[in-house]
């Protein structure tokens, strides 16, 4: 069984970053390999922000935030935010430590905020893993953002993590969830 799940983690993992890299060159047109990276600490986060050094003045681009495992850091995710953010994406990559979305939502809001003129607030791309996949749900299933949920990639959540966008009463925005 462990073994089947390892083979369907591999496939989910190669399905996200096949369909990022299609959506990715069709959305910017080529690959940007020079990316920027800088570190912001604020409250009680941590978050690496990642996005490609020859971005034009004026050009705003969808912005990707990786919400790692309850029981993981930022650095579980590995070189993939850079990857992201090679092929045209301002990559949000963070560390948080209090369950629930309150410190994802401060994350997006610091984010947006301090990023305006390099943020398309209308393309914003959730990626969460188990806990960090809960979260991007119960996120989206809030109404008045201030900004626009585009699309979401939720890995390893449970069947129950279902019933929070059955309870929406709206459509929301496409999601790709791998439940375990």
């Amino acid at each position: 069984m462990k073994m089947q799940i390892k083979k369907y983690t591999f496939l989910m993992v190669a399905l996200v970053l096949v369909t990022l890299n299609i959506s990715i060159l069709y959305a910017v047109g080529g690959n940007m390999t020079k990316i920027q990276s800088t570190t912001d600490v604020y409250y009680s986060l941590v978050q690496d922000v990642h996005y490609p050094k020859n971005l034009a003045k004026g050009k705003k681009l969808p912005v990707v935030f990786l919400i790692h495992n309850g029981l993981e850091d930022k650095a579980s995710w590995g070189d993939f935010p850079q990857e992201i953010a090679r092929q045209g994406f301002f990559t949000v990559n963070l560390t948080w430590k209090n369950w629930g979305p309150a410190e994802v939502e401060t994350a997006i809001k610091y984010t947006l905020d301090n990023y305006k003129d390099m943020i398309d607030t209308n393309r914003v791309i959730l990626i969460g893993g188990c806990h960090g996949g809960k979260d991007a749900l119960q996120i989206i299933a809030k109404k008045d953002l201030g900004y626009k949920v585009k699309t979401a990639v939720v890995l390893s959540v449970s069947e129950d993590d279902q019933v929070v966008l059955d309870s929406q009463k709206e459509d929301h925005c496409p999601i790709l969830a791998y439940y375990a």
